[in-house]
Formats: C-alpha cells, structure tokens, sequence
C-alpha cells in the first residue's frame, strides 16, 4: 500500500480523436458540478476492461457518438495527504458533514435545488487542496443501460485528478478497438 507517496495506474477511456489530442497536448479537466466526483480527469484505477465498456456505452450517447475508441494508461502519483478517499470512514465522513452544510445553506431558497456529488466535492475542494479524489461506483455499461439495469453494488474504482500537470504522467495508447467490436 502507499506510505508517504502513492503510484496508481490509471486506465481512462475515449474516443480515438480525442485520444490523440490527448496524446499532442495534456488531459484536459471535465469541469461542472454535475461530474460524479467533480472536477478534473476520470481514470478507472487499473481496470482495461472497464474503460473499454465506457468507452462502448459512451460511443451510443446522443451527444457523443463514435466508432473509434482508445484506452490510455497513465501513472497516477500523489502524496497521500492529497487524496480524498471516500470508500474510507474519514472520506465519507467529511463529504457528508460538508454536503449537509450545503444543504442546510440552501433550505428554504428553491424547491427541488440538486445537491449533486461533483458539487458538494468541488465545494470542499476550495477548503482542501485534493488533487485526486478516489471512490468506487456501479458503472453502467452498455448492455446495463439497453436493458435500464441498475446495482447498488460497485463494479469499478474511479480515480479523478484535479491536478492534471502534476499528478499525471506517463501516458500512452494501451488498446484501441471499434465500438462495435463484441456488441
């Protein structure tokens, strides 16, 4: 496990131009309150397979439909203050003491208001300097969202870098494949 430093490969999944861009320039941070664990760049900690089957869900999307997909692998380093990790007790503990703190503060001002995951983590992050946010999630892959399947229980861990030029390195193109390839 990690002591002081933390080294985790990271599997991130795409469409093939947005790979090689990826590959000419940097990763370039999804940015909103609506993003599971909000701002910055998701990886599946080292799991291909998973990032192959968002890749295939994703390419059916109606804003984002594509037929080329590349896989790359990235070396996630950070020091281990710099990670929320919210599978541990202390993780959990903090984003739901602070989501409550959101909610309390928008009681009464709109009905309905969202208090999104990405949102409440965006928020604490302006307390915190995290620059990686770690959690585990029941990721819908294709045939989950044809037949509008649902779990509780997770199936991947997601990695999120908030600090892009810093904790990413090593990048290069580890599959590439057609999204219809197995479907």
């Amino acid at each position: 496990m990690c002591k002081n430093r933390c080294i985790k490969l990271g599997h991130h999944g795409t469409d093939f131009d947005s790979g090689q861009s990826i590959l000419k320039s940097k990763f370039k941070p999804s940015r909103g309150n609506y993003h599971w664990l909000g701002d910055g760049v998701y990886f599946f900690e080292n799991n291909i397979q998973m990032a192959i089957e968002w890749c295939k869900a994703e390419s059916q999307s109606r804003s984002r439909r594509y037929n080329r997909y590349v896989i790359l692998k990235s070396c996630i380093a950070f020091k281990l203050a710099e990670i929320l990790d919210l599978t541990s007790e202390e993780g959990s503990a903090l984003f739901h003491g602070h989501r409550d703190i959101l909610i309390d503060r928008i009681k009464g001002a709109e009905y309905g208001v969202k208090v999104d995951d990405g949102k409440v983590i965006n928020q604490l992050c302006k307390f915190f300097p995290y620059k990686v946010i770690y959690s585990k999630f029941y990721i819908k892959i294709l045939r989950d969202r044809v037949l509008n399947l649902n779990s509780r229980i997770t199936n991947c861990s997601v990695l999120c870098i908030r600090d892009v030029d810093n904790c990413i390195s090593d990048t290069l193109i580890c599959r590439e494949g057609d999204t219809s390839d197995g479907c």
